[in-house]
């Protein structure tokens, strides 16, 4: 049996599109629940951190609580942009407001002010970025998906360095 002339081509261009296939499957791949879990809390940590900077500028008295917040703020918003990009591309539903989980955090520290708000306000900073710094760390390897293993990668040194500037006690 002869084979047409355009057999050959014919398989190439077959080859390509079932790679194409395969390629868009996956850049548009719904990411796992452990993915989309770290996405989800990686948005409430980042609104919470901004709400709390906000209301260090406002209420603390040290400068270090101060200028902190206002770290906590401009870094925490450039990350939550981020992270509201990547669950849009990757359609993670994620809320746009703090969860009553942590509003009640929120409205326990607005109500305090000075020394007593600055004491509260870092012991909760400490604890906070520690267990983040372990969430980002971890995902830096053990996430299924690309780009939230990367969005790990970008954001996990600035955690440990908010963690570390909270255990040094004053700013760089």
């Amino acid at each position: 049996m002869k084979r047409s002339p355009l057999f050959r081509p014919l398989i190439g261009v077959m080859l390509c599109c079932a790679t194409l296939l395969v390629v868009t499957q996956r850049a548009f791949a719904q990411p796992s629940d452990k993915d989309a879990n770290f996405i989800r809390r990686s948005n409430m940590g980042h609104m919470m951190e901004v709400k709390l900077g906000e209301l260090a500028q406002r209420q603390g008295r040290s400068k270090f609580v101060k200028m902190f917040g206002a770290m906590m703020v401009k870094d925490h918003n450039a990350a939550h942009d981020e992270v509201v990009q990547l669950a849009r591309i990757k359609g993670v539903k994620i809320d746009d407001g703090l969860d009553a989980e942590h509003y009640k955090v929120f409205d326990r520290l607005s109500k305090l002010n000075g020394a007593a708000f600055d004491r509260a306000y870092r012991a909760l900073m400490l604890d906070d970025h520690k267990k983040d710094y372990a969430a980002f760390d971890r995902m830096t390897t053990a996430a299924d998906d690309n780009d939230v293993r990367n969005y790990a990668m970008r954001y996990a040194p600035l955690v440990k360095s908010h963690w570390a500037t909270l255990k040094k006690g004053k700013m760089s």
